[in-house]
């Protein structure tokens, strides 16, 4: 999908394109206020298993707030194209990270810890996520980061 199609939610500069997946592009974007966010539109033409699955992910994410967790600022609908604002995420997945020496043993450790503090924040929600595997688990990159897990894709997630 190109830039130019993309119907943009108001308050939204779109900057270029992250990724692509099974549930939509995810675009960078600039907020009103300045701040980049991670702009992850549903495209019109999915079927109404991955719609609903978007729209789980969009509500749970706004329901959750941890330092582990992708944090989704807000989410909506405009000309019947779901929309999710969530953190812009500098770093990789866990899945290329695994056959890495440079991974320590001691990192891997805190992955886990942080993947079951995240997860436990959830279950005390009463949200089961449902789909854990490297692939949505976000290793962030850089100086100064405290927070360098994210726990992503709440799609599958049940609400219990």
């Amino acid at each position: 999908m190109a830039t130019a199609d993309v119907a943009v939610p108001e308050g939204y500069e779109i900057l270029g394109v992250l990724g692509q997946g099974g549930t939509g592009t995810v675009y960078l974007a600039r907020q009103r206020d300045g701040r980049e966010v991670a702009l992850k539109m549903l495209p019109l033409e999915l079927d109404e298993t991955r719609k609903k699955r978007f729209e789980v992910e969009a509500s749970v994410g706004t329901m959750l707030e941890h330092p582990d967790i992708i944090r989704v600022y807000e989410c909506g609908t405009l000309a019947e194209q779901g929309w999710i604002a969530m953190e812009r995420l500098d770093g990789s997945e866990l899945s290329p990270l695994r056959d890495d020496p440079s991974f320590s043993l001691d990192r891997r450790v805190e992955v886990i810890v942080r993947v079951a503090l995240a997860l436990h924040h959830a279950h005390q929600h009463e949200i089961v996520h449902r789909d854990v595997k490297p692939s949505n688990i976000f290793v962030l990159e850089g100086p100064g980061v405290d927070d360098f897990v994210k726990l992503l894709d709440f799609g599958i997630a049940k609400v219990v």
